[in-house]
């Protein structure tokens, strides 16, 4: 990687014309050291995003059933641990005030208030499942985190770039440290 730096301090645009005999390419290892961390962390970043894969959220205790809504024997909505809600778009556009939160809080809390409302405002009746979760087990849950295919990004031409700029970065420090 290279990047391209002018000797000049900062112009407003159109008001002064640019010295091309001041430019200089400057390999990204020789950048100092604030621009080269940033460089080589948003390199990292994309690289791992581009890798990532979603968790498998398929068996998390936070995505199971907490409670349904039952009005007149019918199941008119349906809230998970984490406080989502399945319903009607019909029932949903007459929710206009549902709870966001409950004090900043999530999960197990909001879907109990979620579930409180919509019974309230429809005459209905709360019914919870085996697999409802109290706040403090719902906040013991490990946050899903996505995996990295790390072979995967370690063959990518960018990830190889990258490795070779580390290594100019490794080599360039050594000179600049022997020379002092």
């Amino acid at each position: 990687m290279t990047i391209i730096s002018s000797g000049q301090g900062p112009s407003v645009l159109g008001l002064r014309r640019l010295d091309t005999s001041q430019i200089r390419a400057v390999p990204s290892s020789e950048l100092p050291d604030n621009l080269y961390t940033r460089l080589i962390a948003s390199q990292t970043a994309l690289l791992e995003h581009k890798y990532s894969q979603p968790p498998d959220l398929s068996d998390s205790p936070a995505y199971k059933k907490y409670a349904r809504v039952v009005v007149s024997g019918k199941v008119v909505a349906e809230l998970d641990n984490n406080g989502i809600l399945a319903t009607s778009n019909a029932l949903a556009t007459k929710l206009k005030s549902l709870p966001g939160d409950v004090n900043g809080v999530t999960g197990p809390i909001l879907a109990q208030a979620r579930a409180e409302f919509i019974a309230r405002q429809l005459g209905g009746e709360i019914e919870k499942f085996p697999t409802a979760l109290t706040q403090s087990a719902y906040n013991a849950i490990a946050k899903p985190v996505a995996r990295i295919d790390r072979a995967a990004m370690e063959r990518d031409p960018m990830f190889q770039q990258l490795q070779k700029t580390i290594s100019a970065r490794t080599l360039y420090l050594a000179q600049q440290g022997g020379a002092a």
